[in-house]
């Protein structure tokens, strides 16, 4: 069946199926690029494909993602950060253990650990 397909070709252009027989053509020093052609046309066609699919077909990429979830990350730990105000304004007293100004501090501090944790495993 390969020597009727390489007859074939042979039939239709000779010029086109010379760098496909011949496994020594490249060690040449001839200005005949047949195998940089073939090789850079179909490294642009699937560097092609694959973008215009990421853009398209697939836009919920790992990076995108990956984005969301350290924006998540980033708004718990300004929450972090904000409480911190309201803690140098409150009393030593006032942050006794169950209070609800500690139970919210504690709150926010696991849930922003649980967002680490959960975007490292992703990782």
């Amino acid at each position: 069946m390969y020597s009727v397909f390489v007859r074939l070709l042979r039939s239709l252009d000779l010029k086109r199926t010379e760098g496909c027989l011949q496994t020594i053509g490249p060690l040449f020093p001839t200005s005949r690029y047949t195998l940089l052609n073939s090789f850079l046309i179909s490294v642009g066609c699937y560097a092609g494909i694959g973008v215009i699919a990421t853009i398209f077909i697939f836009p919920s990429t790992m990076s995108h993602d990956t984005l969301h979830a350290i924006d998540r990350l980033f708004t718990k730990i300004t929450a972090l950060i904000e409480v911190q105000e309201e803690v140098f304004a409150t009393s030593p007293k006032d942050l006794a253990s169950g209070s609800a100004l500690s139970s919210r501090i504690v709150g926010d501090r696991s849930a922003a650990i649980a967002g680490i944790q959960q975007s490292m495993c992703g990782i």
